[in-house]
C-alpha cells in the first residue's frame, strides 16, 4: 500500500511551485481589481463591494465579476445593434413623418410646464426622441381588465399586430393571446410576435409557439441561447429584453408592467397574485412605440418594415408624451438619472410603485426629504 501511494500521481496544483502559484494569484486579483478601479460607470458603493468581494473571496469573486460585473451583452449584439441604429436613422432621414413622430426640441418648451422641462429634456437626450402632443391614456382597472381589452382590440385589428414580451407563459393568458394572433393572421392581418430567449424559454419550445408560426404569425426570439457557453463567456446572461409592447394597427399600444401571463404567474407562484399597472394609449406617441418595436425586430431578425404606415393620428385635447428606451446598449446609468430628475421635479407628492426597489445612491439622495420635512412610503 505504501508503494502504491508513493507512486500515485500528485494533483496538478501540487506540482505548481509556490512562487508561481502566488504570482498567478496576485495577477488575477490585481487584474480584476484594476479593471474595477478603472471603470468610470461604477458608483463608489458598487466599486467597494466588488473590491471587498475580490479580496475576501478572490476566486469566487472573480468568477462572479466575470459573469455579472460587466454591463455588456457581447460584441456581436452591440455591433448588430449599431448596424440597426444606423439603418433606421438613414431610413428616417427625409421620411415625411419624421418630425411628427420624433418631435422637435423647439416644440417641447411650448408643450411642457417649466417645472417638468428638465425631465423631458433628459428623456429626449437618451434616444433623440422628443415629446409629441395629442395622446390619450386610459388606466386599466386591473390585469384582467387590461387583458380582456387587449384581446378585444386584437380581434378588431384590421392591418397589423406587433407584440414583444419578456415572459410569455403557456397558461390561460398566453394561450388566449396566441389564439388571438392566429385568428388575426388567418384573416389577413400581419402579425409579429417576439419574446426573450430566457424569460420565455419554456414557451418557445411549446407546441403553441409552433402552431403560431404555422398559422402565419411571424415569430422571433430576442437574445437566444444558441450556445450557452458562448453567452456566458462573452456577455451577461441576466441582461435581457424586458420590454412589454403590444401594438395594434399602429394606433393603440398598451404600456405597463404586464407580461403575457396570468396573475398567478406560474413561474413565481409564491409571489402571486402579480399586480400590474397598465395603460391603454392612443395618439402620436404610439408611432414612437412602433418605431422602437421595429428597431428591436430588425436587430433580432434582420428584417425591416415601415413603422409609420399608417401614422398614428393625434387625439384632440390630448397630453404630450414621449417613449424612452433604456437598456445595456444605451447610455449607462440613464435610468437612475432620469428617475432622479423626475423626483426632483415633484412639488407636492411623490408615489413610487414597484416590485423591485433597488435604488442606487443617486435615486436615494433624490428621494431624501429636505431637513424637517416628513417622509413616508407605502
Amino acid at each position: 500500500m505504501r508503494a502504491i501511494l508513493a507512486h500515485a500521481p500528485r494533483p496538478p496544483c501540487a506540482k505548481m511551485p509556490p512562487m508561481l502559484f502566488l504570482l498567478l494569484h496576485t495577477l488575477l486579483v490585481l487584474g480584476v481589481g484594476g479593471r474595477i478601479l478603472l471603470r468610470d460607470d461604477l458608483n463608489p458603493d458598487a466599486r467597494m463591494a466588488w473590491l471587498a468581494t475580490i479580496i475576501v473571496l478572490p476566486y469566487l469573486g472573480c468568477v462572479l465579476y466575470l459573469l455579472f460585473g460587466e454591463v455588456t451583452v457581447g460584441r456581436y449584439v452591440l455591433r448588430r445593434e449599431q448596424r440597426t441604429a444606423d439603418f433606421m436613422a438613414a431610413r428616417l432621414a427625409g421620411h415625411p413623418a419624421a418630425r411628427e413622430v420624433l418631435g422637435d426640441a423647439a416644440d417641447t418648451a411650448r408643450m411642457i410646464a417649466p417645472a417638468w422641462l428638465p425631465a423631458f429634456g433628459y428623456a429626449a437626450s437618451i434616444n433623440g426622441v422628443h415629446p409629441v402632443p395629442g395622446n390619450h391614456g386610459e388606466l386599466m382597472a386591473n390585469g384582467a381588465a387590461a387583458r380582456e381589452r387587449m384581446l378585444a382590440d386584437m380581434d378588431a385589428a384590421e392591418r397589423e399586430i406587433n407584440v414583444l414580451y419578456y415572459i410569455w407563459l403557456n397558461d390561460e393568458t398566453g394561450t388566449r393571446t396566441a389564439h388571438a394572433l392566429m385568428r388575426a393572421a388567418q384573416r389577413g392581418v400581419t402579425c409579429r410576435a417576439m419574446v426573450d430567449g430566457l424569460g420565455s424559454r419554456a414557451f418557445i419550445h411549446s407546441p403553441l409557439w409552433r402552431q403560431m408560426r404555422e398559422a402565419g404569425v411571424q415569430t422571433a426570439i430576442a437574445l437566444p441561447f444558441g450556445n450557452l457557453l458562448k453567452v456566458l463567456l462573452t456577455s451577461r446572461i441576466d441582461l435581457r429584453n424586458h420590454r412589454k409592447i403590444t401594438l395594434i394597427d399602429g394606433s393603440i399600444t398598451y404600456v405597463g408592467s404586464q407580461n403575457c401571463a396570468d396573475e398567478a404567474f406560474r413561474v413565481k407562484a409564491k409571489y402571486a397574485p402579480w399586480v400590474d399597472v397598465m395603460l391603454r394609449v392612443r395618439g402620436r406617441v404610439v408611432s414612437q412605440m412602433q418605431w422602437l418595436f421595429a428597431s428591436d425586430w430588425m436587430q433580432t431578425t434582420g428584417q425591416s418594415f415601415d413603422p409609420f404606415q399608417p401614422l398614428a393620428a393625434p387625439v384632440a385635447d390630448g397630453f404630450p408624451a414621449v417613449v424612452t428606451a433604456m437598456g445595456p446598449t444605451e447610455r449607462p446609468l440613464a435610468t437612475p438619472q432620469l428617475l432622479s430628475v423626475l423626483i426632483a421635479a415633484a412639488r407636492s407628492e411623490l408615489t413610487i410603485s414597484t416590485p423591485y426597489f433597488v435604488p442606487d445612491a443617486t435615486v436615494l439622495e433624490a428621494c431624501a426629504p429636505p431637513p424637517g420635512a416628513a417622509c413616508g412610503s407605502p
